[in-house]
């Protein structure tokens, strides 16, 4: 049994992925009563996914449902994935994905359709949006946000919380500090 957590658009997305992995036996929660999902109950149990785009929200909602493991990870049937790779639990990859070689991947982060990479770690939280690219030996915080065919080249170092915008360039050998927003290329 699949239970996704929030009942917004991401999570439809989320359902969409689980489909096509054979799963259909699938439980919706809310807080926000306006998405017609019931509220979590209070003694809710066994793994989830947490239906959330946005990062921050992402692991707000992850120390609130602290005791419960997240799901196995969630891979659509036609992501390519390497040898070396390791994913954490709550990871949800949506299609067309490539993980080439050795990717970490770290607890509860999402990849949206058309992402790829190699020889890389991304923390916890993430959210990696369509048409990233990862180049190798780049290592990405906790809770971090990637727009839309964004590009981190080669041994770059991306902290915490930090926010790349869409079609934004991370040059090879940056280091992004904390908590930076980079919109268009970066420039320490």
């Amino acid at each position: 049994m699949l239970t996704i957590l929030a009942g917004g658009n991401h999570s439809k997305d989320i359902k969409a992925i689980a489909h096509s992995c054979g799963l259909y036996g699938i439980r919706i929660y809310d807080d926000d009563s306006a998405t017609g999902f019931d509220p979590p109950p209070v003694d809710l149990s066994g793994p989830i996914i947490i239906g959330i785009n946005d990062p921050a929200l992402r692991a707000t909602m992850g120390a609130r449902f602290n005791h419960l493991q997240g799901f196995r990870p969630l891979v659509h049937p036609s992501v390519i994935v390497g040898e070396q790779t390791e994913l954490g639990r709550g990871v949800v990859i949506a299609p067309g994905a490539v993980l080439l070689h050795s990717v970490t991947i770290g607890n509860h982060t999402h990849l949206n359709y058309m992402a790829s990479m190699t020889r890389c770690s991304i923390g916890d939280f993430c959210t990696i949006a369509p048409n990233v690219t990862i180049c190798g030996n780049v290592t990405i915080g906790d809770r971090g946000l990637l727009g839309a065919s964004a590009t981190v080249c080669e041994r770059s170092v991306i902290g915490h919380d930090v926010t790349i915008g869409a079609g934004a360039l991370i040059p090879p050998y940056s280091i992004v500090p904390d908590g930076v927003t980079v919109i268009g290329v970066w420039k320490p």
